[in-house]
């Protein structure tokens, strides 16, 4: 049986703010299938940034053998 489920392309992060403080996770990544999805963008326009958490734009895992 074959399957072409191809992985979700991820969408755009846009922030704005005159501070970006804390922690977390910001991120536009992929989704995974047969053949992985594309990461996607960030952007952060700030004057004051402080923020210690993780950005993320990878693109998704292929599923494929082979």
């Amino acid at each position: 049986k074959q399957s072409n489920h191809r992985g979700g392309d991820a969408g755009e992060v846009f922030i704005a703010a005159r501070n970006i403080v804390g922690g977390g996770k910001i991120s536009a990544d992929g989704g995974d299938g047969d053949t992985g999805g594309h990461g996607g963008k960030v952007s952060l326009i700030t004057k004051n940034y402080q923020f210690t958490g993780e950005v993320s734009t990878k693109g998704g895992r292929s599923n494929k053998n082979g």
